[in-house]
């Protein structure tokens, strides 16, 4: 189940403006490659150090296809692709890559199919809450610190 940060924030702009609660996605501590190899390869005949191993490979193989400009399909999890952003000019004559491509970086972008078995399954719970710097551990510590008795649906 994923986690949902509440935080007190004003709207982008003019500051002044009333503050209202947004909702954050919460990031768990990713595993480790060992502990994911030994989860995902349970219940099967791969090894997870055969896992850990074409890892390796793979991600060694990735970086090479990247740098020569090369989409990374990723199976049915999506695909790497390197891009970047590009200052322009007015005369094509001006335009040198190794002074105009700026901020280099690898974007990911999942399939049509994973993006919908998440998004389909996915479901949602209330996490911590932030305001003023503060965190609270869930809405009902918060409303407890503000004097108000949270709610038995909290």
């Amino acid at each position: 189940m994923a986690k949902v940060k509440l935080v007190k924030r004003g709207k982008p702009g003019p500051a002044g403006g009333p503050k209202k609660w947004y909702g954050l996605s919460v990031s768990g501590r990713p595993l480790d490659v060992r502990q994911m190899a030994r989860q995902a390869t349970r219940n099967t005949s791969l090894t997870p150090m055969e896992l850990e191993g074409a890892l390796e490979l793979f991600g060694e193989y990735a970086i090479l296809q990247l740098l020569q400009g090369h989409t990374v399909r990723l199976g049915y999890l999506g695909h790497l692709r390197l891009t970047f952003k590009s200052e322009g000019v007015d005369d094509i004559r001006d335009y040198h890559p190794s002074r105009h491509v700026r901020e280099p970086r690898i974007l990911f972008t999942p399939s049509k199919e994973l993006r919908e078995r998440v998004v389909k399954n996915v479901t949602f719970e209330l996490g911590p809450v932030a305001e003023d710097g503060v965190t609270y551990a869930s809405v009902a510590d918060y409303l407890k610190r503000e004097g108000d008795p949270p709610e038995s649906s909290l």
